[in-house]
């Protein structure tokens, strides 16, 4: 028998279902009422013309019998004297013994007919057995229900991801069904894509994880994209649900992405996916981010992204929306009732809905005990509203007067590496960064226990990843980057926390800190020394990935490049090409710069050696023009050999994925009959002859022909008309709804008649 976690639904969501589910049972139609003061009644019935019967609903879940009790003693009872019901329910999300009901019976008797109508947890359980389709009418129920948390779980993991499951199921309670959760489902069902857009902290990634827990417990496969959009490439299956997911697709560095072929790779997928109903590809990005990438990029503008867009705006929420955001928090939060009080007070809730800054991440701030607790009773309005004034500081006392350097140390580690970093890996820098100046080891281990207890859950979480099986930290928030990256005025300062991590994703994350101008040309220069320096320092060490990627930092910088050109020469000279396919774009850019400046040992042997490894590399045909570039910087003695090798391999990635390419460039989207063949055949050769000339490398018109062999035109043609069949308006429109919650709805759904004492 399924189970459910009653815990995830406030008050007035449990008294919607458990009405709903007692009108299932006894077979009528249950009256319920607006939320506000119910005196008694939830819901109701007449069993004749003039016999009431009532419905009441408690949702003590937290307290327990013994206050249960008491309170239909004390307060129910003399309502239902008052109201006189033929016959009265009760409902209650508290476990109930027999010795319980009949506790229960004698309080509520003669209005209560047999302990048949008192209902406790294990009731509810057995009555949704009976009526499962109560639970899929109630959406937080049937995504806490053990079974859909278990699909969840398991095609979370079946999808070799890192996605955190476990960390998004905990955030459920506090889902809230919004217009825009709706809006979104529905684009998404449409297109089957969906690119959620949006300022920072407008709550994009939360409405992600809403659709993305959806499509799991549907039995949607996940496979999360971290890095590199190939990589989902493969996993790939045909009639198997499966679902991408891409958070920030674009990062902060919309160059380094188009440098990479990003925009390709993303292209390409967005069509395949847009053509499978079994497949379905979420992605987030900041607006202004894809705004650029849609001036820097012919893919992105051509192939008409806009068409998958869904901007998240919180002038989209209503009134109402927010209403139940914040509501939902409170009942959920470990506030006490007296700090609680300080928003009930004058109807302060509403001044926090209305507010201008009003968004998801300022509630969950503004609701959080750990933050609020620090600021007492009669300071937590004044927290409320500074925060909500000014939402950019909301770290600043708590990061610069709480915390310990110690502390302060570790969230600097956590955010230069702009991603989750394995405990490992963070300790092992904390140290070296610490070393510097502690120059004690023992004092340097007690500092990183003590802080990191300090830490978790307060600025960072610590977590399981599912796909590795370590221990990972996070930063509890993403705001904290912001806040961090704002505060920073000298970024030289801190080149000792980017030596300490020696990690390729605090390679990146420096790049994109220079490219959005937060850090400076001589501040780079100074950070890109001191990590040349602590590479040289590591002496004979065989190079790795890192070390490729830095060189290639290296050797791009014109204030770097002499200074340490031995360190270049090393790392090129020395990397075992086998051992790179992790980074094998990196390499092939490192090469190519360091034959230009003559850093190349012996050029025809390294080069000869680096086209034997493509097969066993990720390397693609949009990669191709990287490859020309290393040719044409080889000695003209020997280039032919390697041309030749270089060259066929381009021709075969080119016959095994011209399909992709039609796909992709929307080549043949026209061809809907074998009459039409001739003429595609044209079309394609002209286009895949264009395309070959961006690769670098010359073929004969013969060669184009067999590589054009291998589309199947008749297949392409029968994809179009799907397409065509399936898809009717370019544009999506999503329905009009009425946006505005009135105060009285809004004072109904805080009214608090019995709220704290039911969760205390």
């Amino acid at each position: 028998m399924n189970t459910y976690n009653l815990a995830a639904l406030d008050d007035k969501e449990f008294e919607a279902f458990a009405v709903d589910l007692i009108g299932r049972e006894i077979g009528v139609r249950i009256e319920r009422f607006k939320s506000g003061t119910d005196k008694g009644v939830d819901g109701r019935w007449f069993i004749t013309e003039t016999q009431e019967a009532v419905v009441q609903c408690k949702h003590w879940i937290r307290s327990g019998f013994a206050k249960l009790l008491s309170e239909m003693k004390k307060t129910e009872k003399p309502k239902i004297v008052r109201l006189k019901p033929a016959r009265y329910i009760l409902i209650t999300s508290v476990e109930l013994s027999r010795h319980n009901k009949q506790a229960l019976l004698k309080q509520l008797a003669p209005y209560v007919l047999s302990e048949r109508d008192i209902y406790g947890s294990e009731d509810i359980h057995d009555l949704l057995a009976r009526h499962p389709e109560v639970e899929k009418r109630h959406y937080k129920l049937w995504l806490t229900s053990a079974t859909a948390l278990s699909h969840i779980f398991n095609n979370a993991i079946a999808g070799r991801s890192a996605f955190n499951s476990t960390k998004i199921t905990e955030k459920l309670p506090l889902i809230v069904k919004t217009d825009d959760l709706e809006d979104a489902r529905s684009l998404l069902s449409q297109r089957h894509v969906i690119i959620i857009t949006g300022v920072p902290g407008i709550g994009k990634t939360t409405l992600a994880e809403q659709l993305l827990i959806e499509l799991l417990a549907d039995g949607f496969e996940l496979i999360y994209l971290e890095q590199n959009v190939s990589e989902a490439e493969l996993p790939l299956l045909t009639d198997k649900k499966q679902v991408l997911y891409s958070d920030d697709f674009l990062g902060r560095n919309i160059l380094e992405a188009l440098e990479r072929k990003f925009d390709s790779h993303i292209v390409g997928l967005i069509n395949r996916v847009c053509d499978d109903k079994t497949k379905r590809f979420l992605l987030t990005s900041r607006t202004n981010i894809l705004n650029q990438g849609k001036h820097l990029t012919d893919l992105i503008a051509l192939n008409k992204i806009e068409k998958n867009e869904f901007e998240v705006r919180i002038e989209k929420l209503s009134r109402w929306d927010k209403a139940r955001i914040l509501y939902s928090h409170i009942w959920h939060s470990k506030l006490p009732d007296a700090t609680l009080d300080e928003l009930f007070k004058d109807k302060r809730y509403r001044t926090v809905i209305d507010h201008r800054n009003f968004n998801p991440r300022l509630i969950s701030f503004i609701t959080d005990s750990d933050k609020a607790e620090r600021h007492g009773v009669g300071g937590y309005w004044k927290y409320v509203t500074d925060t909500l004034e000014n939402p950019k500081d909301i770290w600043a006392h708590f990061f610069d007067a709480q915390l310990s350097q110690e502390c302060r140390d570790l969230v600097y580690l956590v955010v230069f590496n702009s991603r989750s970093i394995a405990e490992a890996a963070l300790l092992n820098s904390f140290r070296e960064s610490r070393a510097i100046v502690a120059g004690n080891e023992g004092k340097v281990e007690h500092d990183v226990t003590v802080a990191l207890k300090i830490c978790v859950g307060s600025v960072l979480n610590r977590l399981l990843n599912p796909k590795t099986g370590h221990v990972e930290f996070e930063l509890f928030n993403p705001s904290i980057a912001d806040y961090v990256y704002g505060s920073i005025r000298n970024w030289a300062v801190y080149r000792r926390y980017f030596a300490a991590l020696r990690s390729r994703s605090s390679l990146r994350s420096l790049v994109q800190l220079k490219s959005a101008r937060m850090v400076d040309e001589k501040a780079y220069r100074a950070i890109l020394d001191t990590l040349a320096e602590a590479e040289a320092e590591r002496g004979h060490i065989e190079p790795d990935s890192y070390a490729v990627e830095l060189a290639e930092m290296l050797v791009e910088h014109d204030g770097t490049r002499t200074k340490h050109l031995q360190l270049i020469h090393n790392v090129v000279n020395g990397v075992q090409f086998a051992l790179c396919g992790d980074c094998y774009l990196n390499l092939m850019w490192l090469t190519t710069n360091c034959l230009a400046f003559g850093l190349v040992e012996d050029p025809i042997a390294r080069a000869t050696e680096l086209v034997g490894n493509l097969d066993a590399w990720a390397f693609t045909y949009d990669d191709a023009s990287v490859l020309a570039n290393i040719i044409r910087e080889l000695p003209e003695i020997g280039r032919e050999a390697v041309e030749n090798v270089a060259r066929k391999h381009v021709k075969y990635l080119w016959s095994e994925y011209v399909s992709e390419y039609v796909r992709d460039a929307d080549v043949l989207d026209e061809i809907y009959s074998e009459d039409q063949f001739l003429e595609a055949s044209k079309l394609l050769r002209d286009s895949v002859s264009d395309a070959l000339v961006d690769t670098g490398f010359e073929f004969t018109p013969q060669e184009v022909t067999e590589i054009c062999s291998n589309v199947n035109l008749e297949v392409i043609a029968q994809r179009n008309i799907d397409r065509s069949e399936n898809s009717s308006d370019d544009s999506y429109v999503p329905p009009r709804r009425e946006k505005d919650g009135q105060d009285e709805m809004i004072d109904d759904l805080f009214e608090r008649d019995e709220r704290r004492s039911a969760i205390s």
